[in-house]
């Protein structure tokens, strides 16, 4: 429905001008006598009084208001499950027979003035044929969640959620506030199945060739008692199988394996139960577990000059990562070991008392990864002349300063909750005096003295001739563990700052000019696999538009190839086609007439989260359906929801929109002005005027 104002910024007043003029313009023109008769004149006289009158009009610059209005019909969403669990228990026939009534029961709305959508784990359909059970994970707070956002300041009369009511993902929907009625239809079984499964597997992401670790199994047992055999295997080796004895008055079973890996790489393992009879589902019967072994540890040395806190505080940071080996060496307690450091952090170390320059000197060749810890036993002179970041001219004096995260740091990442608890930490003791940086560094804290954030650092980082240094300047690291665990009652914050400084320090620099790698190393088979490439000249400078040839292998010795073309605007690439399980993989591109290669594995986990539990929970649906001032019931009394629906419907909504145009724009205006000169320009010359 539309309707239109014409509007002026002049004086109505300058419309009579307007017609004054034209009616002037005209009389002027056809007072005089012509070849014409008096009708003819006068048709003459009007024609040309209304173009003149108009085109005087339009000097004003009017425009146009359009005001349109158009009625938005009150909306029934239909929040549908389309979970992998619900034809897990749910009979086939009954979902064709949901689909069925889904299509009358929004014929049924239509008429009843309900625009109805569906809307699944991403994706909004009007027709139920579209909705294949295919969603490996169950999230009905995120289900709702965009419903609710998708149909803010709209017509929302309700929701419709169709669902057996278990969710593995996010969280739980009645927590949720829900504004609109929330009507739901329980669909699957509530009744407990007989089923044998495993409910889930520990054991080290990271371990070392030659070095057992053990693979932990937690089987749930519903109903069945008995013996049952297990196994844990290797690809398709059977590693070890067991007989375990089942219980029906205990739910929860457990066994280790001990596996001993022989070679580095990322290793797939699959642990599992033989079906028995009357079980349930067997998809949830096994259980996958990727594992890269590694060759060897990092090792870490920490050379000071007398025991410290911060010594022990550093050490149990890195020692609870298996992958890292620390050595302390401090003169005249131990001896140093002989063994190549990754790492050596010098502690208050060359000191004031005994600063050694010729172990230090041969400390700084044997490794290419230096972390310097000030202190009051620091010899600061020596340390200007060995560091190659940091100049400090001091007269001995000390400050008490906080860190401040230099937001720009982009080395590793310190998320914002870890920097809240950073912000907490106490003062430390710094030299005070002048600090000049030498050379490319990156700032990771600033010293705050108060509230004011200086920019003098207190840990910062550099890289030259492809050794890595980085240089705390306080002196009482250990406080700040301790003082996170007195608040926390652990110590994460400062423990993951410390292993990825020390991780920075002690990596190899990547020089290799070609690299192609999985975004990760271990997807979800609902993830996109997505591949990232980098090619470079000899400057290393950015190469595109050069043709990569990527060749997959499968477990079973199964290859797919792949090719594509990385541009400036896109260096990724996405494989479709690939199944669960262990991957290996080598890309290729030729580069100057030479042919660069590269290597790597990546594994892909099966998701079990629907196969895990599939007993229908009527209860939470009940409770949503409550809590919202909406109804519950059954598949079978679908037939039921018209009539609960609609004494809560709700009345369309009118929406106005205006719209300005200027008239002089208008085509319609045009058309007319130039059919009223041609008809007079016809009248005149067919009258034998000029």
């Amino acid at each position: 429905m539309k309707n239109f104002h014409i509007l002026t910024e002049a004086s109505p007043w300058f419309i009579l001008l307007c017609l004054l003029a034209g009616a002037g313009y005209a009389w002027l023109l056809y007072s005089k006598k012509g070849p014409w008769n008096t009708s003819t004149k006068r048709t003459l006289l009007t024609m040309r009084f209304v173009l003149a009158s108009t085109l005087f009009f339009l000097l004003m610059a009017p425009f146009l208001k359009l005001v349109k209005n158009y009625f938005e019909k009150p909306a029934l969403v239909i929040a549908l499950d389309n979970s992998q669990s619900i034809p897990l228990a749910t009979d086939s026939l009954k979902l064709m027979q949901l689909k069925s009534q889904l299509k009358a029961f929004i014929a049924t709305m239509d008429k009843e003035n309900l625009k109805v959508e569906i809307q699944t784990f991403g994706k909004t359909t009007k027709n139920p044929e579209d909705i294949s059970f295919s969603s490996k994970t169950t999230d009905l707070h995120k289900l709702l969640s965009t419903i609710n956002d998708n149909y803010e300041n709209r017509n929302l009369a309700g929701i419709l959620l169709i669902s057996d009511g278990i969710f593995n993902e996010g969280l739980d929907p009645l927590y949720e506030q829900y504004p609109i009625p929330l009507y739901s239809v329980g669909l699957g079984d509530t009744t407990e199945k007989k089923d044998l499964k495993v409910s889930s597997l520990r054991y080290n992401k990271i371990v070392y060739a030659g070095n057992k670790f053990p693979i932990q199994a937690e089987f749930e047992n519903k109903g069945f008692a008995g013996k049952v055999k297990i196994y844990l295997k290797k690809g398709k080796q059977t590693i070890e199988q067991k007989t375990i004895t089942l219980d029906e008055n205990k739910k929860f079973i457990q066994t280790t394996f001990l596996v001993n890996p022989e070679k580095a790489g990322l290793q797939h393992y699959t642990v599992g139960a033989s079906v028995l009879p009357g079980d349930f589902s067997s998809e949830n019967n096994i259980a996958h577990a990727y594992v890269k072994v590694i060759q060897g540890k990092e090792n870490v040395l920490i050379v000071a000059f007398t025991p410290h806190p911060d010594i022990k505080a550093i050490r149990a940071a890195l020692e609870k990562k298996e992958n890292y080996d620390v050595e302390v060496y401090i003169p005249g307690i131990n001896e140093l070991k002989k063994r190549k450091n990754d790492l050596i952090i010098f502690h208050q170390f060359p000191s004031l008392y005994n600063s050694k320059p010729a172990l230090v000197k041969q400390l700084m060749q044997a490794s290419k990864g230096r972390f310097f810890i000030l202190g009051n036993q620091t010899n600061i002179q020596q340390f200007n002349q060995i560091n190659p970041a940091l100049t400090i001219q001091t007269s001995n004096q000390k400050d008490f300063v906080t860190a401040a995260l230099n937001p720009h740091f982009e080395k590793f990442r310190i998320n914002p909750e870890q920097e809240k608890i950073i912000n907490t930490y106490p003062p430390v003791s710094v030299p005070f005096g002048n600090y000049s940086i030498r050379g490319n560094t990156d700032v990771i804290f600033y010293q705050k003295i108060g509230s004011t954030v200086s920019e003098t650092p207190l840990l910062l980082t550099t890289t030259k001739d492809e050794n890595k240094t980085a240089i705390f300047t306080g002196d009482g690291l250990w406080l700040w563990r301790l003082n996170e665990y007195q608040k926390t009652k652990n110590t994460e914050v400062f423990d993951n700052l410390i292993t990825s400084l020390v991780q920075y320090l002690s990596s190899k620099e990547d020089k290799r000019k070609f690299k192609v790698y999985p975004v990760k190393n271990e997807f979800k088979e609902s993830d996109k696999i997505v591949f990232e490439s980098e090619l470079y000249n000899d400057v290393y400078e950015r190469v595109y538009d050069k043709k990569i040839t990527l060749n997959i292998k499968n477990e079973a010795g199964g290859i797919k190839q792949y090719a594509f073309t990385p541009t400036e605007a896109n260096t990724q690439f996405e494989v479709k086609g690939l199944n669960p399980g262990l991957y290996s993989y080598t890309a290729s591109t030729k580069y100057e007439a030479k042919t660069e290669s590269v290597s790597g594995q990546f594994a892909i986990r099966r998701v079990m989260l629907e196969a895990m539990n599939t007993t229908a929970n009527f209860n939470l649906l009940r409770e949503l359906s409550k809590k919202s001032g909406g109804d519950f019931v059954t598949l079978d009394n679908f037939s039921k929801l018209p009539e609960l629906i609609k004494p809560t419907e709700k009345k369309s909504i009118i929406h106005s929109n205006e719209e300005y145009q200027e008239l002089i724009n208008l085509p319609w205006l045009f058309a007319f002005l130039l059919l009223l000169v041609s008809l007079e320009w016809g009248i005149r010359k067919y009258s034998g005027g000029y």
